[in-house]
């Protein structure tokens, strides 16, 4: 399956909203296309999950920010299957209901029951390692280094403890080690 018209779609979406909220696009580039990135290192680790699903979770995610920021979580799936069914793309009961868990529990609200979420949730924490998310969220913030600094570790700390695979936790351990800053 190719999702890259769907891809194109969500990075348009993003940048569209980023650039009316933030004054610059950035949610797509530094963080759901790094999500989709580590869903693809995992998957090559646990080949027994749904490709497509996980794909498809990786790249809609976060687009229930698109209608409620507060709330992305719980109005994800059904921001979700809008643009699905925008782009003529269907899926089985089952593979919904998968799509379901991995979009509504990605945050930090326990493990997931299904391996495709578990893998997103797994994704989702790794792609906050990257220091293309962290400039892009010090800008969007506003705040001085001291609270940045603050909140992107209470952040670390959150996504240590949604990790749910063994893989993904020694690849997360190993890239925070790398940020001396950060591990005292």
């Amino acid at each position: 399956m190719s999702i890259s018209s769907l891809e194109e779609d969500v990075r348009r979406r993003f940048n569209n909203q980023d650039k009316k909220h933030a004054g610059f696009p950035w949610m797509y580039e530094n963080h759901i296309k790094l999500v989709r990135q580590e869903a693809e290192i995992l998957l090559k680790e646990y080949p027994e999950a749904d490709e497509q699903v996980v794909l498809l979770a990786s790249v809609l995610h976060d687009v229930g920010y698109l209608k409620d920021h507060k709330n992305h979580e719980e109005v994800g799936f059904s921001k979700a299957k809008e643009v699905l069914s925008e782009h003529e793309i269907e899926l089985d009961q089952s593979q919904l209901e998968i799509l379901d868990e991995a979009i509504t529990e990605h945050g930090y609200s326990g493990e997931p029951e299904k391996l495709e979420a578990r893998i997103v949730a797994s994704a989702d924490a790794l792609a906050h390692l990257y220091p293309c998310f962290w400039i892009a969220n010090s800008k969007v913030k506003g705040n001085n280094l001291q609270e940045f600094y603050d909140w992107m570790e209470n952040k670390i700390n959150k996504d240590r403890k949604k990790i749910c695979l063994d893989h993904a936790r020694k690849r997360f351990d190993k890239k925070l080690a790398g940020y001396q800053c950060l591990t005292k």
